[in-house]
């Protein structure tokens, strides 16, 4: 069972993700290379907490639910049952994290990635016990939007996959496993068809781009708020699309 998590790499989503497992009761210690991070992080909690107030999440019991911040990355892995990589977008930073931390973390303690896009089969060649790697891609801003994909890599065992999956409906949020270790996953993949759509159509003069952002946002983004593609494809028959 899951109760202290150790985020590594703060950036703009790691005191969001840290605020919302708070949330949910968790113990999180955040860790950042960059001490103007780590200064920085405290203020960006506080908002992220007061932008949860706002939603109606409450608070865990007193003494459940806690966000410390360290600049000592032993100090921050130190009895975790998860750590959270959230560094930037390059494997072999990624490699160095998984690298500094092999040693100080159980051999059961699950490792997963916040990348948005890089395969975990990849990341997973950088580390010792590669079934306790996962992917698990929050979104931006992480403690407002639900969705977290999740996502197995070659070597990943089953049973961490689950763990990570239990873990996310736990505090409330909603996991959506990726069954197969594609680049970009599956919300990015759909996010960038849709960008390379909208990029052709104001590069050829079709609509100027604010008007193509209130398009999307206030007409496709009302509808696929409420109707996802697969649904709206059922509902109005496959034989009105083709």
């Amino acid at each position: 069972m899951i109760q202290r998590i150790a985020i590594i790499g703060l950036g703009t989503m790691g005191p969001g993700m840290a605020a919302r497992l708070a949330r949910g009761g968790l113990q999180v210690v955040a860790y950042d290379v960059a001490p103007a991070a780590v200064e920085r992080a405290g203020t960006m909690l506080g908002v992220a907490e007061a932008v949860l107030d706002s939603l109606g999440i409450a608070p865990p019991p007193a003494g459940a639910g806690t966000v410390r911040f360290t600049d000592d990355i032993a100090d921050a892995v130190s009895g975790a049952d998860l750590v959270i990589e959230n560094v930037p977008e390059n494997i072999s930073i990624k490699a160095d994290v998984y690298r500094a931390i092999d040693g100080l973390i159980a051999a059961d303690t699950i490792v997963a990635s916040d990348t948005s896009g890089i395969p975990i089969t990849k990341l997973q060649a950088n580390i010792s016990h590669p079934e306790r790697m996962v992917g698990m891609h929050w979104s931006n801003p992480p403690h407002i939007i639900p969705m977290i994909e999740v996502i197995a890599g070659e070597k990943t065992a089953p049973q961490t996959v689950a763990t990570i999956r239990d873990l996310i409906r736990s505090i409330g949020l909603l996991p959506v496993v990726v069954k197969k270790d594609v680049p970009g996953f599956v919300e990015n993949r759909v996010l960038y068809a849709l960008l390379r759509e909208a990029v052709d159509l104001v590069e050829r003069g079709v609509i100027e781009p604010e008007d193509l952002d209130t398009c999307v946002s206030w007409g496709i983004g009302y509808k696929i708020a409420v109707v996802g593609p697969m649904a709206l494809l059922d509902m109005a028959g496959l034989d009105i699309y083709k």
